[in-house]
């Protein structure tokens, strides 16, 4: 093996070895809590050194944090820009989206507890790092909001509150949803529905 071989294999192996970390992490996070779980915990679950956890994460707040940040961008690309030339109904797009991003946090129902549940315990850095995650939920909805109004699909409105009520409704919704356990495609398109009704029209008979 060439010597750029053998620094990619190495590369590759310290990937996998990461990707191993965190999924382990994951699960016992999802079957314990986080507060619960240790990093001795997750080295003995992985079966590998104390060296080798820290020569990925620092503490178990940064490992958290990265499966946080993968969480953040799966639900950024969830988002689907609304075509308004598409022949498919503006409401059904919309729709599109809401159901992808209830399936992303359904897919994720271990680190949505924390973040929507609030099962991170006392750890004030933990609860900073989830109040910035609800931050980007409220940027994500607004800036599809400053979409919509521009391309005139929406009314205007007070964007922080328009937002804010959205987030609100959204992590009730999805709270509601993580303690009742997974629910089938037919029922989180159902829920999905709900929400976006609930966001564009109100209570309202149409």
């Amino acid at each position: 093996m060439t010597e750029d071989g053998r620094v990619r294999r190495a590369r590759e192996l310290k990937e996998a070895r990461k990707h191993e970390i965190l999924k382990t992490a994951r699960r016992l996070f999802a079957k314990k809590g986080y507060e619960r779980v240790s990093i001795d915990d997750i080295i003995d679950a992985c079966g590998i050194a104390r060296a080798t956890f820290y020569a990925h994460f620092d503490t178990k707040r940064a490992l958290f944090g990265e499966l946080l940040d993968r969480l953040i961008s799966d639900l950024k690309d969830a988002f689907v820009r609304v075509d308004v030339v598409s022949n498919v109904p503006h409401f059904e797009q919309l729709l599109a989206n809401v159901s992808r991003l209830v399936d992303v946090l359904q897919e994720n129902s271990d680190l949505a507890r924390v973040v929507v549940l609030g099962e991170g315990g006392g750890d004030r850095e933990l609860q900073e790092r989830v109040r910035e995650f609800h931050g980007h939920a409220k940027s994500m909805i607004k800036r599809a909001l400053v979409a919509g109004t521009k391309l005139g699909l929406l009314r205007e409105m007070d964007l922080d509150v328009a937002a804010s009520a959205a987030v609100g409704a959204m992590k009730e919704t999805i709270a509601s949803m993580l303690v009742e356990g997974p629910r089938s495609k037919a029922a989180r398109t159902r829920i999905a529905k709900e929400l976006l009704e609930y966001n564009l029209f109100g209570l309202l008979a149409r």
